[in-house]
C-alpha cells in the first residue's frame, strides 16, 4: 500500500473542519460535530471574566452548539492546514454563527486512518 499523499491528508482534514464541524455550527446541532472530535477531546477559552474557561467538549462545547440556532447566513474559511505525517494543525475563521464571530485553533491527529480534533482553543468576536 502506498504512503498517503500531503494533498489527500490535506482534503481529508478540510472535510472534518468544514463537514463536521463548521456545518454543525451551522446547523445548531452537535450530532455531526461529534464525529470531528476524539471521545476524549477537550476545548478552552477566555471568558468573559478574563478566566481560563472549558474542558471536555461533551460538557463546554456540544450543549452550547446545541442551543445555537441555524446560522444559515455564516461563512467559514480555513486560514490554514499544517500537517506533519500523522499530527496536524488548523486555524478556522468563522462569521455569523450564533450571531457572533469565532477564531478557532484545532490540533488533530490521524486515528484509526481518521483524523479528529484532539483539542481545540478559541477566542469569540463578539
Amino acid at each position: 500500500m502506498s504512503k498517503p499523499t500531503f494533498t489527500k491528508e490535506y482534503f481529508d482534514i478540510k472535510h472534518v473542519l468544514l463537514d463536521y464541524y463548521a456545518e454543525s455550527n451551522k446547523q445548531g446541532n452537535s450530532d455531526l460535530m461529534k464525529k470531528a472530535f476524539t471521545k476524549n477531546a477537550t476545548m478552552y477559552f477566555i471568558d468573559s471574566t478574563g478566566r481560563l474557561a472549558g474542558g471536555s467538549v461533551n460538557e463546554s462545547l456540544y450543549p452550547v452548539v446545541d442551543s445555537f440556532p441555524k446560522s444559515s447566513n455564516s461563512q467559514i474559511a480555513i486560514a490554514y492546514i499544517n500537517i506533519t505525517e500523522n499530527v496536524a494543525q488548523a486555524r478556522v475563521d468563522s462569521d455569523n454563527v450564533n450571531h457572533s464571530g469565532f477564531t478557532d485553533y484545532f490540533n488533530l491527529i490521524k486515528v484509526n486512518n481518521q483524523w479528529k480534533i484532539i483539542s481545540k482553543i478559541y477566542y469569540a468576536h463578539y
